[in-house]
């Protein structure tokens, strides 16, 4: 057995503990004694500072959510300048706020609002201090050339259960010229800090609630059935899908629970930490390059595409295993008791992990069906009103545009991590499965 594991986030978890952001200062202070790197120092004259003093504070449309870290912030004598990220952030979006960051000579990042929020903060901190064009450093439509200079010191306040943005080391950032989203990406952008308070996520609303839960329960799944899994991995994505089967749809119903609340807010970060260190899978292989061209909430994508990737991940290994000369595998039929004599070995594992993700799911630990999953996955569905946020939030695009998503689908970073490999007709039919019905 060989695998390796890295989770460098100093992990603050606990109801109310948003409130004393300050009394987390030292601990920054303590990780980043040398708060401004000399390469930026010198290119900006800016003076290498022994102590924090300065903060900028990244919120999304809500301000107001931000107004008590600041205010503790500014009890402690630390000054603060505020830059909005209302949307999923761009290019020119990150533009910006490193201008304002380099301008304002800021020490550290705070980034409070959701997953958007926080990978704006992760960029602007990584690109304050690395100072040649942005193009350099994204994947795909730039150089990826890895950053040099450590970032300035972060600290990631949630306010929604979804990404797991807070202990990731990536930011995904928008390009409205190339209508992809990419990433910016380093072991140097993990936040120093990620306080999660669950008190923060009961002020979100229904359709926030549910679209970031499906993200979170969607990275739990698939870093589970990752190629890239790891013991440690599946413990984490397990014990993450626990909790959203017993507080999802209490959270969505009861937003005042703050018992499900935490749950949620537990399993979302243990997706951030999963997806890092197994990465993922078809789900946002598709998501990914589809949230570049329509104007959409990722979860709410990750949400069409689960079912019907888990169909086509089940129906693949299982012609796999037919194939293999294993017989006993037919009509998707997946048992957590069977004995795989036959099959190869990853095939054995995907199958058997998407049996212990039913199981799971469905509070169930005899025999259980891949239609087992997928029945409890539309119903839950169904439940968070999926359809109806769908026919608000989904833009309509063309037929012709599937045939281009799937293209850019099967070149992704994240279809590597697909348990079976999908053809691209494969890949096609699971977009028009998912959305084509539905525009």
């Amino acid at each position: 057995m060989n695998f390796s594991f890295f989770s460098p986030v100093e992990i603050i978890f606990g109801q109310g503990v948003s409130k004393n952001i300050a009394g987390y200062i030292p601990s920054l202070y303590s990780k980043n004694k040398n708060i401004v790197c000399s390469d930026f120092a010198s290119k900006f004259e800016v003076k290498t500072k022994s102590k924090i003093e300065k903060a900028l504070v990244i919120t999304g449309k809500n301000k107001g959510r931000a107004g008590e870290v600041i205010n503790s912030l500014k009890r402690s004598g630390i000054s603060c300048e505020l830059f909005v990220q209302p949307s999923e952030p761009s290019i020119d979006d990150i533009i910006n706020g490193v201008e304002l960051a380099r301008k304002s000579e800021v020490d550290f990042v705070v980034a409070i609002g959701g997953g958007s929020v926080i990978d704006a903060g992760k960029a602007i901190a990584a690109l304050t201090t690395n100072t040649d064009n942005i193009m350099k450093y994204l994947e795909v439509i730039g150089d990826g050339v890895p950053l040099s200079e450590k970032p300035l010191p972060m600290i990631a306040i949630p306010t929604t259960s979804g990404t797991g943005a807070e202990v990731t080391s990536n930011a995904v950032i928008s390009s409205d010229k190339h209508q992809v989203k990419v990433s910016l990406r380093s072991n140097m952008m993990y936040p120093d800090i990620a306080i999660i308070d669950p008190e923060l996520t009961i002020f979100a609303s229904p359709e926030i609630t549910a679209t970031t839960g499906m993200d979170a329960l969607t990275q739990l799944i698939e870093s589970f059935t990752s190629k890239f899994a790891n013991p440690i991995t599946d413990a984490l994505s397990q014990e993450g899908i626990r909790r959203v089967a017993r507080s999802f749809k209490k959270a969505y119903s009861e937003p005042l629970n703050i018992e499900a609340r935490s749950d949620m807010s537990f399993a979302a970060m243990l997706s951030g930490i999963t997806l890092s260190n197994a990465k993922l899978g078809a789900v946002h292989g598709i998501a990914g390059p589809m949230g570049g061209m329509v104007n959409a909430p990722h979860g709410l994508l990750c949400a069409s595409l689960l079912g019907p990737v888990i169909s086509a991940n089940v129906r693949v290994a299982n012609d796999i295993a037919i194939n293999q000369n294993q017989n006993n595998l037919v009509n998707n039929h997946v048992s957590s008791n069977q004995e795989f004599q036959i099959i190869g070995e990853d095939i054995k594992i995907t199958l058997n992990k998407y049996s212990k993700i039913a199981q799971i799911l469905t509070n169930n630990t005899g025999l259980v069906e891949c239609n087992d999953l997928i029945n409890y996955i539309n119903e839950l569905l169904h439940h968070l009103k999926i359809k109806e946020i769908s026919s608000k939030a989904l833009p309509k695009f063309e037929l012709s545009q599937i045939e281009l998503i799937a293209q850019k689908s099967k070149d992704s970073s994240s279809m590597k991590g697909n348990p079976v490999t999908l053809s691209f007709n494969q890949i096609k039919n699971i977009i028009e499965q998912s959305f084509f019905s539905k525009i």
